[in-house]
């Protein structure tokens, strides 16, 4: 069968359903330009960017035999350095540029600084946008982006990832709002037809036959294009359903934890449709640890898949199995540790709708006459920002109604393209981790769907390292024996966070310190888990229990009569691991200013605790339920959060409604017996909070931490339950000239 990806694009491009993306076409020419020109192509070649963003699709042209080299040289946002110095290319001077076949610079934006250094140090280079000129393409914004609006990168901004990410969704949006609220005839069909092009773009076939129908009642000529796009369709789902290949799916649906799967209706029933396994858990809350967890069944740090940087057959017994059983594997996502031949042949981006995973997923399905392993990542939509065509224009600014609707859309979107797959197919449904900090991020779900399996649930505790055992014992077996599975414990951990950036930033800044940021070896079991950080804390509690999050005031162990086996156990395991001592480098300076601003972050906890302890049990509610409050809620001594009966906050389902107290949506709810409300919110809509207490009526204190705090001499620069260390405590002599940050 013809490649589905080109036939669909050439439909699009006959009934001219991109006339106002012009970029459109221009970016099929780019890849194609790209193509002709790396292939064939051996050795050694070097890119340089500007962003991190505009190496995404350069690394997919890197194949058969050719290896890339990626130098970020990102902007300093510092306007009093010089000329040289306002993009970060001091990193270049140290390279020997004569081991590169080829050099790169593919950034747009930056590149006259970036060509100016190598110019200056009478280095050959490539630009790629010259590239693409020579070959009639021209471009006056980055070739892979059809956004109007470059500013939508502040979701990137938003999220706390590198900028500059093609976040077609939200050109979607635009237009589908823009629809929405046209008043003018013209005005509409114009709308209509950008966003079933976009429709189209992103392969959302449910929304594109929507605006198929309202184009064919105002008869416009694009109609006719979803007559040859259903035929398409219908081929795709014939060929897939007759196929008798063994094929193998893994539907992975990032940051969805075992307590959430709810909240994708197609999930939740395959967990009645196959083998359930309702008690496993990942090694490391994180995605690409897990990753390498699942594939080369080690853990993070006492096997250091942390210096894995491609997985082979050597490092990967799932490889291993697959390949005993001759198949090809496909990986569709933005993976940096698989190989070429491992990656799909489309690109993909971090951040992109799901429904992008699932077309290339039919079409590798379909491309190949081996049987398939086929790994698809979806994203965005279960795990921050929340986008998805579902949202509404008034749900922009509240990221649980994204993500209610997100998860809504994505089910959709599982039930349009999943039941297509052929019945012979074995099927994985998975998630690599939750949300929060960790009562709800180690607990995920595993789905093993297939011909011949009868359905079950397996409650035993699984940990995803043994996905390799699991995975030979379907291929082997066609059946799951639960035995060879069993742990009477879960290893977690994690390394302090180490990157040298983030470090800068965080002193340079002088930032509150995120408990996240140390790492933990820990156990899992039927009945608690226990973390040992790396700064000597102890988070010990019982699974599904009310206890707060770990924090960095302090120790939280809720038996100390139970611990002392957990202890031994994790002493054990620590003295084997490895010592990181270059990679933790930086961290160490954290470290430091952890240890310094103890004595005071202490006393704010004590002063807290008194404050409140004058209120009887449960009638303090705390206004608001995020993460803001669950940090203050955390830090009071188990005495005093007895004091806590609930939350107010718009959103039921929010953090706070996790430890399981009643959450309240507006203040006049609130029951009668309430005390106090406790306002706590970041410093940006603490005014708010303010107004609206001020405004509230009732027989109840409004209490504010920030002004308690600072008129005992503490003043809070971020949130009253952080962590913040006084500015002298970041004096600590970090190294800022060898970081570019």
């Amino acid at each position: 069968m013809e490649d589905i990806n080109q036939t669909l694009n050439d439909i699009i491009i006959k009934y001219e359903l991109d006339v106002y993306y012009p970029n459109f076409q221009k970016r099929l020419q780019a890849e194609k330009i790209m193509g002709d020109f790396f292939r064939g192509k051996k050795g050694r070649i070097a890119f340089i960017a500007s962003f991190a963003s505009d190496f995404y699709h350069i690394r997919h042209f890197v194949r058969d035999g050719l290896q890339g080299e990626y130098f970020l040289c990102e902007r300093t946002h510092d306007y009093t350095k010089s000329y040289e110095e306002a993009f970060a290319v001091q990193k270049l001077a140290d390279v020997d540029w004569n081991q590169y076949d080829e050099i790169m610079v593919v950034s747009l934006e930056g590149a006259s600084f970036l060509k100016h250094w190598l110019r200056a140090h009478a280095i050959r280079y490539t630009f790629l946008y010259d590239l693409f000129e020579r070959n009639g393409v021209v471009f006056d914004k980055e070739w892979d982006s059809i956004l109007p609006d470059p500013a939508m990168e502040w979701w990137t901004y938003y999220d706390g990832d590198p900028p500059k990410q093609n976040y077609i969704v939200m050109e979607l949006l635009e237009q589908l709002y823009e629809y929405q609220a046209a008043k003018e005839p013209a005005d509409q069909r114009l709308h209509l037809h950008k966003v079933y092009f976009l429709a189209l773009y992103i392969r959302d076939f449910i929304l594109a036959a929507k605006c198929a129908a309202q184009l064919e009642e105002i008869a416009t000529p694009q109609a006719e294009s979803w007559k040859e796009i259903e035929a398409l369709l219908a081929k795709i789902r014939e060929k897939l359903q007759s196929s008798e290949k063994k094929d193998i799916m893994v539907l992975w649906t990032d940051a969805l934890p075992y307590e959430d799967i709810a909240r994708i209706s197609f999930l939740k029933n395959k967990m009645t449709e196959g083998i359930c396994f309702d008690n496993i858990f990942t090694v490391c809350p994180f995605t690409n640890p897990t990753f390498k967890a699942l594939l080369c069944g080690k853990m993070p740090v006492d096997d250091d898949t942390y210096s894995i940087k491609t997985i082979t057959e050597e490092n990967s017994p799932v490889y291993q199995v697959l390949k005993a059983h001759g198949y090809d594997i496909r990986i569709v996502g933005d993976w940096l540790t698989v190989r070429p031949q491992e990656s799909s042949s489309l690109c993909h981006i971090p951040y992109e709708p799901a429904t992008l995973g699932l077309w290339d997923l039919w079409r590798n399905l379909i491309g190949s006459d081996k049987p398939v392993f086929c790994i698809v990542h979806n994203l965005q939509e279960s795990h921050s920002p929340f986008l998805s065509p579902a949202v509404s224009d008034s749900d922009m600014d509240k990221a649980h109604l994204r993500f209610e609707r997100s998860c809504g859309w994505l089910s959709e979107q599982y039930d349009w393209y999943l039941p297509s797959l052929s019945k012979k197919m074995l099927k994985f449904y998975l998630t690599d981790h939750g949300k929060g900090l960790y009562k709800n991020r180690f607990h995920t779900y595993l789905v093993v769907e297939g011909e011949g399996i009868a359905p079950r649930r397996i409650t035993d505790l699984c940990s995803f390292v043994d996905f390799h055992r699991l995975l030979a014992q379907l291929l082997q077996y066609h059946t799951v024996n639960e035995n060879e599975l069993r742990r009477q414990y879960v290893e977690v951990q994690d390394l302090d966070t180490y990157n040298a950036g983030t470090a800068a930033r965080l002193i340079a800044e002088k930032a509150a310190i995120d408990p996240s940021f140390f790492g933990y070896h820990g156990l899992v079991t039927d009945e608690y888990i226990y973390l040992h950080f790396t700064d000597g804390r102890e988070w010990f509690v019982r699974r599904g229990s009310k206890a707060p999050e770990p924090n960095l005031f302090g120790s939280y162990i809720c038996d100390a009569n139970a611990i002392e086996p957990f202890r031994e156990i994790i002493r054990q395991k620590e003295a084997k691991a490895p010592s990181f001592e270059q990679k933790l480098k930086y961290s160490r300076y954290v470290h430091t200013i952890f240890d310094r601003a103890k004595t005071h972050n202490l006393k704010k906890k004590a002063l807290l605790d008194d404050w409140l302890r004058q209120y009887p049990p449960g009638s303090v509610l705390i206004r608001t339920g995020g993460d803001y409050a669950l940090r203050l809620y955390g830090l009071l001594s188990a005495e005093v959060r007895k004091t806590i009966g609930g939350f107010v906050d718009i959103d039921h389902n929010c953090m706070g409604a996790g430890l399981g107290f009643p959450v309240y949506t507006e203040i006049k709810e609130i029951p009668a017996d309430t005390r106090a409300i406790l306002l706590a919110g970041r410093e940006t809509i603490m005014a708010q909070l303010r107004a609206e207490a001020a405004a509230a009526k009732g027989n109840f204190d409004i209490l504010d931490p920030y002004a308690f705090l600072a008129a005992h001499g503490i003043v809070c620069r971020h949130g009253a339950g952080d962590f913040e260390p006084e500015e002298e405590d970041y004096d600590v002599g970090f190294p800022f000239a060898e970081v570019a940050y």
